[in-house]
């Protein structure tokens, strides 16, 4: 939702860039978050502006609007459907979210066709279990690639889930909305 945007979604950014080897980042503020209480939300014309000049900056960065003029709740299967019928078929998208988010996943809006269909790329979270993740991975389909287990595979579909590396500040959007 970026509520708000902070340098910890910047370096997870910069991050997934670097050692997931992608050519862009495209940034997509959730206008209706179905597993958020729209009471605490920033107004989303004041998220996007706000994350518009936070990625400014960057070459590499863009911010979409897609899920802007929807009226529904921004379910993530739209929106990837959207992405893959406006781009080239031979686009790879990659959803780079916290590991502590992603445990989450069972209960999002078609769920399994997101899981099975898309390529992830997750951040370790202080205070979240990097063994729950691999568990629901595991129950999932997903099997390690390599002794480093950095890289799950679907067994069946062939998407990925990558654990990446890079250092993130330890903040929240819940604890900058806090101060």
């Amino acid at each position: 939702t970026f509520n708000p945007v902070h340098n910890g979604h910047l370096q997870l950014a910069e991050g997934a860039l670097i050692e997931g080897g992608l050519d862009s980042i495209m940034f997509i503020p959730a206008a209706h978050p179905p597993h958020k209480g729209e009471s605490h939300l920033i107004a989303v014309q004041h998220r996007l502006r706000m994350l518009q000049l936070a990625t400014s900056g960057y070459e590499y960065y863009s911010v979409s609007t897609l899920e802007l003029d929807r009226l529904h709740p921004s379910y993530t299967i739209h929106t990837l459907n959207n992405l893959r019928d406006i781009t080239d078929i031979d686009t790879a998208y990659h959803f780079i979210i916290g590991g502590d988010a992603f445990l989450e996943i069972e209960t999002w809006f078609h769920w399994q066709e997101v899981l099975h269909t898309t390529n992830f790329m997750l951040a370790h979270r202080s205070g979240h279990a990097h063994d729950d993740v691999e568990i629901l991975l595991g129950r999932n389909g997903f099997v390690p690639i390599g002794d480093d287990q950095k890289i799950w595979k679907h067994h069946q579909y062939g998407n990925v889930v990558r654990f990446l590396s890079c250092r993130i500040d330890d903040i929240s959007s819940s604890d900058i909305r806090k101060w």
